[in-house]
């Protein structure tokens, strides 16, 4: 994290945690196919923004990542997946670029927002809000 980010930090932290932005933790990408890219054999898992995913031939995308969304009616879904996929030119991949950050804890964190009442309204701005969030590792 870079000590140059001056961060207000709502509360006081264990020893050894820093304050970050988000985007200081992960890269967030989307896809470059059309939603028809897909083939009914392929051997790899393609995300789009609908409900399943589809399956492609080959893959851009490897490694733990979280996986948004941009458009359509499952805007405000999160999902995680680890391993090789290909997604759609509207769908977000969010994948870590400092080894301690927890995609996972990142994951079950906007899992259980989505428990909340009103909380949905609060996921269709996450990637706005991905700018501007504290996060802690």
């Amino acid at each position: 994290v870079s000590a140059s980010v001056n961060i207000e930090a709502p509360y006081e932290l264990p020893e050894g945690w820093k304050w970050c932005r988000l985007p200081e933790c992960v890269s967030i990408v989307t896809g470059k196919k059309d939603a028809n890219y897909g083939t009914p054999d392929g051997k790899y898992l393609f995300f789009t923004c609908a409900e399943q995913p589809l399956r492609c031939d080959d893959y851009s995308f490897e490694g733990e990542s979280l996986l948004l969304p941009g458009n359509g009616a499952n805007v405000g879904q999160v999902i995680y997946y680890d391993g090789q996929f290909e997604v759609y030119q509207r769908t977000y991949v969010l994948q870590k670029i400092i080894e301690s950050f927890s995609l996972k804890y990142l994951y079950y964190h906007h899992t259980q927002l989505m428990l909340r009442p009103f909380c949905f309204t609060c996921m269709l701005f996450l990637l706005y809000i991905c700018s501007r969030t504290h996060i802690s590792f």
